[in-house]
């Protein structure tokens, strides 16, 4: 039964109580009639937008939830390259630290025998030998530096920069 049949039979039944009614008692009970519609469609309305409402709120969720699983994964994996860098550091620190302190007081040492025998000064020898001491250890401080910038969480931080960003101007 649709909701304009109830509402004709609604009047025929009040009409038929009460016999017959002045038209003013007509005309108040066809207001409270279509206020009574009005008050329907109006709630229908609600219902509708609600819903709708309730439908972007757990698409927002779901999404929310796929980014949270993502930049979860990201940090993982961040912080697995992270461990491997610091491992790898550490290995070759361990490993290559007395053999590299060896070659490189060599390596200066030959090249102060070669200046002083090419010189026969001592200062000049001197010097050579502090500054290829120097450029040996900017060397290594550069090695040093390229291998940490695998440390830190600069891809995590990003991603969780750039979801805020997005759920202000979600909200």
């Amino acid at each position: 039964m649709s909701y304009s049949q109830n509402k004709t039979d609604i009047k025929d039944t009040i009409a038929y109580r009460h016999g017959a009614q002045s038209e003013e008692e007509r005309a108040k009970q066809e207001h409270l009639t279509e206020s009574s519609s009005n008050l329907h469609s109006e709630f229908d309305e609600l219902t509708k937008e609600a819903t709708e409402k309730f439908e972007y709120y757990k698409k927002t969720g779901k999404l929310l939830s796929h980014q949270a699983t993502g930049i979860t994964q990201l940090a993982i994996t961040e912080a697995k390259l992270t461990a491997s860098a610091y491992t790898r550091i550490f290995k070759l620190v361990a490993i290559l630290a007395p053999i590299a302190f060896i070659f490189y007081l060599s390596i200066c040492v030959c090249i102060g025998a070669i200046t002083y025998s090419v010189t026969q000064s001592i200062l000049i020898t001197s010097g050579i030998f502090l500054a290829f001491q120097a450029a040996i250890v900017g060397a290594i401080m550069l090695t040093i530096k390229s291998t940490t910038s695998y440390i830190g969480f600069d891809k995590t931080k990003q991603q969780i920069k750039e979801l805020k960003n997005e759920l202000s101007n979600l909200f």
